[in-house]
Formats: C-alpha cells, structure tokens, sequence
C-alpha cells in the first residue's frame, strides 16, 4: 500500500511538472511573521512568481484596445459558467472581479480534501491584461468528507455542519509539555509534535518544504486560471473585431 502511494505521488508530480511547462505564474511560499503573539511564526500564501504585484500578459502578436478586451473578459465569462461575476467597473479605472469555488485536490492526492475560494481581478490595458488573486480568496481543508458550499450570504459553509477549516500552509510547531510524577515530584517533560497531523501542510514550522507535490498541485491549480483565459482570448481574438 505504501509502495502504490510512492508511485501515485511520483506519477502526480510527473503530471504536476509537465503543466508548469504550458506557463507557470504563481507560487506557494512562505514568509516569517513578527506578529505572532508566540513569537517568531511563518505563514504561507500564494502570490504570482518571482513577488511581482500581478501577472501581465499580452496576446500573442496581436493589438486590443481596453474597451475591446474588456468585451472579450466579459465573453470569456459567459462561456465559464462555473465563474461567478462578482464585479464590474468601467471606465478609466476598468476592471471585473469574478470568484470560482473549486476543489483543488482530494485525500487520495493531498492528504486531506483542499478547496478554494478563489477571487480573480482582471484590468484590461491596451494590449494587456493584469490578472491578481484577491486577498479575500482562502484556501480549505477537510478530513471528513465535508460537502462545501456558497451559502446566499457568500459564506463557505458545509453540508449537516460536517467539520473542516482553513487550510494550513504551515505546519504548526512543536511544544513542550510538563508535569510533576512520583512522590518526589520530578519534572517530566514532553515534546509535543502537532505538525505531524498537518501532512497536507506545504511547509513545517521552521519555513521548509515538507510536501513538494501539494506545493505544485496548488501552484499548477492557480496556474489554471491564467492558463485558460489567456487560450480563450487568443483563440476568440478574431472573432471578436
């Protein structure tokens, strides 16, 4: 059993690889905080290659004004009903804001079932686009087979109430536990290893990668969005004069 899960995980990562080939723009990385009120704490995040602000692309050796790959974004909208039109703004400060809820990846891949809330801001430019992952987009994850869903308030909630939580990027660290044993009262101490229960976790708690698969599996999902909606506005360019 431990053998087939060796070969799942290598032939997953063989698949996981060759799709970074078709255009890697985001990566899973990890900070240190100096705001934790137990110190020293990293956090894990997803944010476009190389720390840059957004992703910028442009079609592929051709010229669209603003207004007119705008009209393209809001057909490439329609044609995904799966992404859900959040907003739109015109004018000179132009852009549309569309969110989708996907599932990532389940046990049999990541350890636990990991979805997403994914918020996705498009600018049209002349001749480009900006695409940015919105900072209200969050990650989750569950053990229990929980059924998530948008409720009508936009809230992720589950089905029955069945347990699940934010997905964790960062293995939580270890701690030392006390207490006094015998009539002597001698202190014994414990180390406490919660991060062990977090094997869906990219990193550990000093900032390393402990699951690389899971990092390319997130990485490759993000990738995704950037991926098709700049094959739909190269194959539709013409269409749309």
């Amino acid at each position: 059993m431990k053998f087939h899960k060796i070969i799942f995980a290598l032939v997953l990562a063989f698949f996981v690889q060759f799709s970074y080939a078709q255009g890697r723009y985001f990566e899973v990385v990890c900070e240190k905080s100096n705001n934790s009120m137990f110190g020293d704490a990293f956090y894990g995040f997803v944010r476009p290659l190389g720390n840059k602000p957004e992703i910028i692309f442009q079609l592929t050796n051709k010229s669209k004004s603003k207004a007119e790959l705008m009209k393209l974004l809001q057909s490439y909208l329609k044609s995904r009903p799966a992404l859900k039109v959040d907003k739109v703004v015109a004018g000179q400060g132009a852009y549309i804001c569309y969110r989708d809820f996907a599932s990532i990846g389940d046990k049999n891949q990541c350890y636990s079932d990991i979805t997403a809330l994914t918020y996705i801001y498009a600018v049209p430019l002349d001749d480009m686009i900006k695409i940015r992952i919105g900072l209200d987009s969050k990650i989750f994850a569950t053990l229990n087979d929980a059924k998530l869903q948008i409720s009508p308030s936009d809230a992720v909630v589950s089905e029955g109430d069945v347990p699940f939580g934010d997905y964790r990027y960062v293995q939580p660290s270890g701690y030392k536990t006390g207490n006094t044993g015998g009539l002597l009262g001698k202190m014994k101490e414990k180390v406490k290893r919660p991060g062990l229960a977090y094997p869906d976790s990219v990193f550990d708690a000093e900032g390393k990668v402990v699951n690389a698969v899971n990092k390319q599996i997130i990485e490759a999902f993000y990738d995704g969005y950037v991926t098709d909606l700049k094959k739909f506005l190269d194959e539709n360019f013409s269409k749309n004069k």
